[in-house]
């Protein structure tokens, strides 16, 4: 079984990541909280990089968090 001091070191050791779907998110968003959607299409194939991106991001994040359980049972 993994102590858990040696594992909360190694996550603090991951680096951060910037998802670019939150930066779109925060230029999409107009000043009175509504969509602009004239940046939204213009930026259509940004987007849909974006939303591929995020989706691997959170495929990874639920596999880590798969291994975090096993290690947590002795496995």
């Amino acid at each position: 079984m993994i102590d858990t001091s040696v594992l909360i070191e190694s996550l603090k050791s991951l680096p951060e990541v910037s998802l670019s779907l939150l930066v779109i998110a925060r230029e999409a968003v107009k000043e009175d909280g509504s969509l602009n959607e004239e940046y939204l299409a213009f930026h259509h194939k940004e987007v849909l990089e974006a939303k591929d991106e995020a989706e691997a991001y959170m495929a990874e994040v639920q596999r880590a968090a798969r291994s975090l359980q096993e290690l947590a049972r002795g496995g």
